[in-house]
């Protein structure tokens, strides 16, 4: 499954005041609203992503898309261009502060082109801006050789910088623990928390919530982003999730202290 499949399917409980909310309405059945409120603006920063399906009846036939806030007048929203990425079945409308903004001083419409109207759900998804804390979602989509869209990973260095792409051909995690080798498939993988003791051995938690912790035996990741690829070195990595708002804490078990991947509402991988 992939990561943006991941957030949607989770953050499907925060979003049915806003699913029940849009609908066609009856003299314009191409056009699709999206009602926001502060509340959801907040869990839309936390979680990265809403999402809310489109009717039966509707689909293929969207052709404006309005986001807006409270109880404004979509009938008198603004166009904007935005990029709206459609993979997968699920219209993307990236937002960004700057955006939210505009949609809090008035509804505001992004236009369907009819080439991209074969989707089943539409999906806000957020994007920080520089200095925020959880690194940036690539604008497109992160391509490998093939042209085919690769999962999102998110990494944080030892210096407390982030960074956001995807990882091509990184299909498994080798560490070598007290029993031997073991290699994890990716797609089981919530996060690594590297550096964990002086033997930098690592802490991986996996989807299900199991651990495996080791030496970490893998080769430096070559991590694909919006303007080019960055090689880093496992010794410069301090965590990697597959969610941007996900972290990494210490806390007190019945077997001692461990290390506990939390990633808020959207989706609490290790738990």
């Amino acid at each position: 499954m992939s990561l943006l499949n991941k957030i949607l399917a989770a953050a499907a409980a925060l979003v049915v005041c806003v699913s029940m909310a849009n609908r066609a309405e009856a003299q314009d059945q191409t056009r699709f609203v999206l009602k926001l409120s502060d509340d959801l603006i907040f869990k839309l920063r936390d979680v990265g992503s809403l999402a809310s399906n489109v009717e039966a009846g509707f689909r293929n036939r969207i052709s404006l898309i309005d986001v807006q806030f409270g109880n404004a007048e979509a009938g008198r929203a603004e166009s904007v261009d935005v990029d709206l990425e459609v993979t997968n079945g699920t219209a993307n409308v990236i937002m960004d502060e700057r955006l939210i903004a505009r949609v809090k001083k008035g509804p505001i419409r992004i236009v369907v082109p009819p080439a991209k109207r074969a989707f089943t759900r539409v999906s806000l998804v957020y994007a920080r801006g520089e200095g925020e804390d959880a690194p940036n979602r690539p604008a497109e989509p992160i391509l490998n050789s093939s042209g085919q869209p690769i999962d999102l990973y998110y990494i944080r260095l030892k210096d407390s910088k982030s960074m956001a792409g995807g990882i091509d051909g990184f299909d498994r995690f080798e560490i070598e623990t007290k029993f031997g080798n073991v290699s994890v498939p990716m797609d089981q993988v919530a996060g690594v928390k590297f550096h964990i003791d002086g033997k930098d051995s690592a802490v991986v938690v996996m989807d299900n919530g199991d651990t495996v912790t080791g030496v970490p035996t893998i080769p430096a990741v070559m991590l694909k982003t919006d303007w080019g690829q960055a090689d880093i070195e496992p010794e410069f990595m301090n965590a990697l999730t597959t969610t941007a708002n996900a972290r990494f804490v210490q806390e007190n078990t019945d077997f001692g202290l461990r290390w506990q991947l939390q990633a808020g509402d959207a989706f609490a991988p290790g738990r």
